[in-house]
């Protein structure tokens, strides 16, 4: 019995220590404003097992119906939080088509790894969207291609491996001011209505 139990501690022990580290990445869910541009996100980009990078290939897209928020702009280094801040080489797009963004950052020269915690920071515009709708935002299989992933290396330009729960966008029209100056009309309307007839009871 208590070499049954042994080996079980032995290969859960020995399980653990070869179990892949894993970098994870969560979009998450946003509503966006109608008809604004310069709307900011966050993903967060997290480990629990002390993974660390010297570069990140980034790859985002917009999918969904035509006339989507467009992709403005991506910060990685700019303020405390974010992933790459106060060691970065700089961030290097190299596509964007307000749809689909390409791009790289790397850690500083000669600096060391950095630990794979932190935000990226993603700006949107909507103008010229009026109407309520949702789209997808991932950073895997970019333009329909599985293979199409934003990645993660090391110093020695082997890939991190990492896991990415992609999310939406929603754009939500805030109600109309007219529409709703005539409810509020309507209602005190019917309100002295009811106290002339009735009266206050």
């Amino acid at each position: 019995m208590k070499f049954y139990r042994f080996t079980i501690v032995f290969l859960s022990a020995t399980l653990g220590l070869n179990a892949a580290a894993e970098i994870t990445v969560d979009i998450g869910d946003y509503q966006l404003l109608p008809d604004t541009p310069n709307q900011i996100i966050e993903i967060n980009v997290s480990t629990d097992t002390g993974d660390t990078i010297a570069v990140m290939n980034f790859l985002a897209e917009i999918r969904g119906a035509v006339g989507s928020p467009l992709l403005s702009g991506v910060d990685f280094d700019s303020e405390t939080g974010l992933l790459f801040f106060g060691n970065s080489d700089g961030y290097s797009p190299s596509f964007s088509n307000g749809i689909i963004e390409q791009g790289s950052i790397t850690i500083a020269p000669q600096g060391p790894e950095i630990l794979a915690q932190g935000k990226i920071r993603v700006f949107f515009d909507t103008t010229g969207i009026l109407s309520e709708g949702v789209w997808q935002l991932s950073l895997t299989g970019i333009a329909g291609n599985p293979q199409n992933n934003t990645t993660f290396g090391d110093m020695n330009a082997s890939t991190v491996e990492a896991k990415f729960n992609n999310g939406s966008l929603i754009v939500i029209p805030e109600p109309n001011t007219a529409f709703v100056v005539i409810l509020c009309a309507l209602a005190c309307y019917r309100r002295c209505y009811r106290i002339s007839t009735h009266g206050l009871g």
